[in-house]
């Protein structure tokens, strides 16, 4: 699902794995009713448990997730109670380490958390894996921003079409494609179409 969301995901999604052994999952736009997004490579069991279980709910790393406004950290760093020993129980899952970052849009979460057995994580790893996840973040909030009319004004840009001639072929009046222009610029922050296309070219939009 977030292959055709995010661009290169496939290659960064191989760096994640190598980078966190043990395991790690992504969430995106975190709601009571779940994951807008989700991608996981947790131990099943551990999964099983941790969802249908309910162990997030006494989880001392989710609760800093939601309690966090934006920012990232080790699992050793979080100063809240385990008293349901959830961290303990992740160590013999194979997840003694880990890393979380987290960042809020729209009043809505969406995180990240790596683990792995053997070491913690070093400040170049954390600081690297939060810069990539924050541009997802980024990047999905500016795509579900473009609506679908946005986007087919940009193909047909993208395309060498003159905004008269994409009227034509998307059967819609000259001032509405002169709208959808300006509010995929704006949404963008390009200064031109021209560069509205390149942006969403680059970002895989188009």
């Amino acid at each position: 699902m977030l292959d055709n969301s995010l661009p290169n995901y496939a290659r960064d999604r191989a760096w994640l794995t190598e980078l966190a052994p043990a395991g790690w999952v992504l969430s995106f736009n975190y709601t009571a009713a779940g994951a807008e997004k989700l991608d996981s490579t947790m131990p099943a069991v551990w999964q099983e448990a941790y969802v249908r279980g309910g162990v997030f709910l006494d989880d001392p790393v989710f609760r800093w997730i939601v309690k966090a406004q934006s920012g990232a950290t080790r699992w050793s760093e979080i100063d809240l109670p385990d008293s349901q020993g959830v961290l303990k129980a992740a160590a013999a899952h194979g997840m003694r380490y880990g890393m979380a970052a987290t960042r809020i849009v729209n009043s809505i979460h969406s995180f990240i958390s790596l683990s792995r057995a053997d070491r913690e994580f070093t400040d170049s790893e954390v600081r690297e894996v939060t810069e990539k996840f924050f541009y997802w973040v980024d990047l999905l909030h500016n795509r579900a921003s473009l609506t679908d009319g946005e986007i087919a004004v940009l193909e047909c840009l993208r395309d060498g079409l003159s905004q008269a001639t994409a009227s034509e072929r998307l059967g819609v009046s000259l001032p509405t494609i002169k709208y959808r222009s300006q509010q995929a610029q704006d949404k963008l922050k390009a200064r031109t179409s021209t560069q509205a296309v390149s942006i969403a070219k680059d970002r895989g939009f188009i």
